[in-house]
C-alpha cells in the first residue's frame, strides 16, 4: 500500500514539475513575442532608430553611412530585444513570488 502512495506522489510531482516548465516556457515565448513586436528599427528624419512601440529612442544608422553599420544596427536590435525579453520575464517571476 505504501508503494502505491509513493508512486502516486511521484506521478503528481512529475506532473507538477512539467506544468511549471510549461508555464515558464509560455512566459518566455510571450516575452520574446512582445520584445519582437515592441522593439524595431524605424526610419525617422533620414536616420534609422531603435524604436520602442514606433517611438524612436536610439539612433543606430544614418541613411548615408556605409552598409557595415547595418550589421551594428541589427546587433543593437537583437541585444535590445534580448534585454527587454529578460526584463519582462524577471517582472513576471517577481509578480508570482
Amino acid at each position: 500500500m505504501t508503494k502505491i502512495f509513493t508512486n502516486i506522489r511521484a506521478y503528481f510531482a512529475r506532473l507538477s514539475h512539467q506544468s511549471q516548465q510549461d508555464a515558464a516556457q509560455r512566459v518566455q515565448q510571450a516575452a520574446e513575442r512582445e520584445a519582437n513586436t515592441a522593439l524595431q528599427i524605424r526610419e525617422f528624419q533620414g536616420a534609422l532608430f531603435l524604436s520602442f512601440n514606433d517611438r524612436p529612442i536610439l539612433p543606430v544608422l544614418h541613411t548615408n553611412e556605409s552598409t557595415s553599420d547595418e550589421a551594428t544596427a541589427v546587433e543593437i536590435l537583437k541585444l535590445a530585444r534580448c534585454t527587454y525579453s529578460d526584463y519582462l520575464m524577471a517582472c513576471e517571476i517577481n509578480r508570482h513570488q
